[in-house]
């Protein structure tokens, strides 16, 4: 019988969750934005996730902090918020390293590496987000 590295009572289940992503090569075509789809690979779970939305390019020096990416590149490191389409039990990467880990694939291929960095409050399975945020306004 097969055992996980996790314990069953460590984690929470959530459907969405705010990460930081190192794209690699193959991601985008040339460039990508939110509304990204592939699969995501955590501990010994595969899910369907989406790119929500793309907070900001860490490192960047063109931007302000106020002003969000409306496009990717290849090698970027981003903060973004991702969602799942059923929950699934993650933990932030400072409480959990094996929890907090994950990869992005896209088409067969390997295509960004990335950890958690904040979860939803506690009761809640995703962020609160504003009436309109998907329908394809920013907050």
């Amino acid at each position: 019988m097969a055992t996980s590295l996790v314990q069953e009572n460590s984690g929470r289940e959530v459907i969405a969750f705010k990460a930081r992503l190192r794209l690699l090569e193959s991601m985008c075509n040339p460039v990508c934005t939110g509304g990204y789809h592939a699969e995501l690979h955590t501990d010994a779970v595969v899910k369907q996730c989406e790119i929500v939305d793309v907070i900001e390019i860490i490192g960047s020096k063109k931007m302000t902090p106020y002003e969000r990416p409306l496009y990717l590149k290849n090698g970027d490191v981003v903060l973004c918020r991702i969602r799942v389409n059923n929950s699934i039990r993650v933990e932030n990467f400072s409480v959990d390293h094996h929890l907090g880990r994950f990869t992005i694939h896209s088409a067969g291929k390997t295509t960004a590496l990335g950890i958690l960095v904040e979860l939803p409050p506690v009761g809640r399975l995703a962020f609160p987000y504003p009436e309109n945020y998907y329908h394809g306004t920013r907050p």
